[in-house]
């Protein structure tokens, strides 16, 4: 039977024979997601190989025809002994009663694995598809006695220095067994170094270095590939220390790129006016994992991705290792830190939003702390980015540090800005600063962030406090094009500029020298690239103020809502690197809760990719007849061009393959027309959507 691509006139696409369509089934379904098993099946269901869903009670010794079948819930998948616990497929092929092959694929897209019964005996199952690949080794494990061939992974420096092996990070060791030799290979992940080492007549030889290091530009060359941007997590204030002896700390972690590689830097100081903290702290490590960065509570267990050290007293830094943690663009983290001093020890307290506990353990519990706006230490992330990623720095004060927002620093315009359009924020603020601190080559702030590479493009938005200081309108404009050399020369080469915004905290007469200098700076002067006005967008009509639902409550400093708004406002050419085009992804959503009370069972997931939605029924099941609504689908997520207009496509199959029903939108909901009661159906069907993704996504993340 020859199967046809098509697309109908509502743009829904469909494959099948010229005489039945099965709607909803394409190759534009990744593998990884949720869709992979049924569309598996859903190719299969004509030619009878579809069998009956397995249950908790059956073997895999239960069928007696050969076919695929599926498996409806995590625990049958348990109880069935499968080697993931979730929903899918296995396919069963029976030679006779004592051999046989089963095959299992899990829906989650996790890959398969396969299981064979010879002379009457089930063995292990083995995953097929990476056969070779064996597993993760722990402390525990021990490379002298390792039995399977194959390549093993080694997920940590701790790991690596308990194995012997000869350095120390993750990296791989890859066994080879040939009769009663054994030979062994590693490598680290990063780094060109290679060691073998084998094993003769019983004895292990030492490891030998067959590929030395080659070393690497810490600044990006020509042609190098990637950069170094530094992301503030923290913004230096007026000198407040605090004594502390116990601490657990988590930030909020979310950029508008991904970040492959990264490392973290602390130091004991304020980075506004380079005062230090003569005292070290025990750091207990540092965890990432994926989180809210509203409540700051984690999802799952963090990972551990630096071990203890000491924070350094003084002038010096502490720096991990490079993290091959990848951070993808939009996920919320959260990055935690535990200190555990003896007795009570000074430490910096710059600005940064956080959650603390007092005990170093509760780094890596799942619950939050309390919410302070105060972090210990100086924290910022070195990330390793292709080079194409954009950067942009802002050089301001409180107000470009976030001051008033609700999470400063991460609710800062730079960092909003950052996210909603792909770039990277690069922090040269602090509370309290002005340009007249930063009028010299030599100022300590200029070399804040080390060998890391100059961002694309820089905002200068200083000058709230020079002109609150009451100085003249020309003294503000000379420190203005001090400041604009000295970001080309220091900080990025393409500058633009920005308007103070106002604040009733002032006098007349200041007012007058800021309205003044804005007008000043709206004719562009040093050449800035453009000008950003803050002013009109958050001030008053009057300009003697913010307004009402921008003020934080003081005065002078925005709240949260402002800073979305000189966020959104801020340009997307501030950077002269084009922009890599952004996919709008929901990412796979269970929507199984919000589905109706006609619906008995079963799970339903949703994705938006572009413009594609992909909605997947697994085990539905009805408790009525007819024209029945399964689940809401929002604004975002509904057929292109549909209206309350009934639109008709899409097939679900029931679990025993004789059903076919399609399915339909109408008013709001996803529905199978003409459903049996008892019948549970599967099918994925997809159709094209218009306009933004919803807000906020639908169900939770799968």
């Amino acid at each position: 039977m020859a199967l046809h691509a098509k697309t109908n006139a509502d743009g829904i696409g469909y494959i099948g024979s010229e005489s039945t369509f099965e709607a909803g089934v394409s190759s534009v379904f990744e593998t990884g997601t949720k869709f992979m098993a049924d569309t598996v099946g859903i190719l299969m269901r004509n030619s009878k190989w579809l069998r009956p869903a397995l249950s908790s009670s059956d073997t895999l010794d239960t069928p007696v025809f050969s076919g695929v079948y599926p498996i409806n819930s995590s625990s049958t998948a348990t109880a069935l002994g499968m080697p993931t616990p979730s929903f899918g497929v296995v396919e069963i092929i029976i030679h006779n009663d004592t051999h046989k092959r089963a095959t299992w694929m899990p829906a989650d897209g996790a890959g398969s694995w396969v299981r064979h019964k010879t002379n009457g005996t089930w063995g292990a199952w083995k995953q097929s598809a990476e056969l070779w690949n064996r597993r993760v080794l722990s402390s525990a494990d021990n490379l002298d006695t390792l039995t399977d061939q194959g390549v093993f992974y080694v997920y940590s420096g701790t790991v690596s220095t308990a194995l012997g092996l000869p350095f120390n990070g993750v990296g791989i060791v890859e066994n080879l067994i040939v009769g009663n030799t054994t030979k062994q290979t590693t490598r680290p992940v990063i780094g060109t170094q290679e060691w073998t080492r084998h094993k003769t007549g019983g004895v292990w030889y030492p490891w030998a270095e067959i590929a030395p290091a080659v070393a690497s530009p810490k600044q990006t060359t020509p042609g190098s590939g990637v950069k170094t941007v530094p992301l503030a997590l923290t913004a230096g204030t007026t000198e407040t220390n605090t004594d502390i002896v116990g601490r657990s700390v988590r930030v909020p972690v979310q950029y508008g790129a991904t970040i492959p590689r990264w490392r973290v830097h602390v130091r004991n100081w304020h980075t506004r006016t380079g005062g230090t903290v003569n005292t070290s702290h025990a750091l207990t490590g540092v965890w990432i994992g994926k989180g809210s960065t509203t409540t700051g509570a984690y999802t799952a267990t963090p990972t551990q991705v630096a071990g203890a050290a000491t924070i350094p007293a003084g002038t010096t830094e502490w720096v991990s290792s490079w993290i091959n943690h990848e951070l993808p663009a939009d996920v919320e983290h959260l990055l935690s830190f535990g200190i555990n001093n003896a007795t009570a020890t000074t430490a910096a307290y710059p600005l940064g939003h956080a959650w603390i506990t007092y005990a170093a353990a509760d780094t890596t519990a799942l619950e939050a702390g309390s919410v302070v706006n105060r972090v210990p230490f100086d924290w910022w992330i070195e990330a390793e980015v292709p080079v194409h990623v954009p950067a942009v720095a802002a050089y301001g004060d409180s107000i470009t540090a976030g001051t008033g927002a609700t999470r400063p620093v991460f609710d800062s315009w730079p960092s909003q800005h950052g996210r909603l359009n792909g770039f990277l924020p690069v922090h040269y603020a602090w509370p309290g600063t002005g340009m007249t601190e930063h009028l010299t080559p030599g100022d300590h702030i200029w070399g804040i962030y080390g060998a890391t590479d100059k961002p694309d493009a820089v905002i200068h938005f200083m000058g709230q406090n020079d002109v609150g200081n009451g100085v003249a309108l020309a003294t503000v404009q000379e420190r203005f094009n001090t400041t604009v050399d000295l970001l080309r020369d220091k900080v990025a080469p393409v500058v633009h500029a920005a308007t103070i915004t106002p604040a009733s905290t002032k006098t007349t007469e200041v007012m007058d020298v800021q309205r003044a200098y804005n007008d000043w700076l709206r004719t562009m002067p040093k050449g800035v690239r453009s000008i950003i006005d803050f002013a009109a967008l958050v001030g008053n009509p009057e300009q003697t103020g913010l307004q009402a639902q921008y003020d934080s409550g003081d005065g002078l400093h925005p709240n949260t809502a402002a800073y979305t708004a000189m966020g959104n406002a801020t340009p997307k050419s501030v950077t002269s690197k084009p922009l890599e085009p952004r996919i709008k992804d929901t990412g796979t959503r269970d929507i199984t809760t919000t589905k109706t009370a006609s619906v008995n069972g079963g799970s339903v997931f949703i994705r938006r990719r572009d413009d594609l939605v992909m909605v997947m029924f697994n085990g539905v099941s009805v408790n009525t007849a007819g024209h029945i609504n399964i689940v809401p689908l929002p604004v975002g997520l509904r057929p292109k061009s549909i209206t309350g207009a009934n639109w008709r496509n899409g097939l679900v199959v029931d679990d025993a393959g004789t059903s076919v029903r399609n399915t339909s939108y109408f008013n709001g909901f996803l529905r199978i027309l003409g459903a049996e009661t008892g019948k549970v159906y599967q099918g994925t069907v997809w159709f094209y959507a218009d306009g933004d993704l919803p807000t906020p996504y639908p169900g939770t993340a799968a």
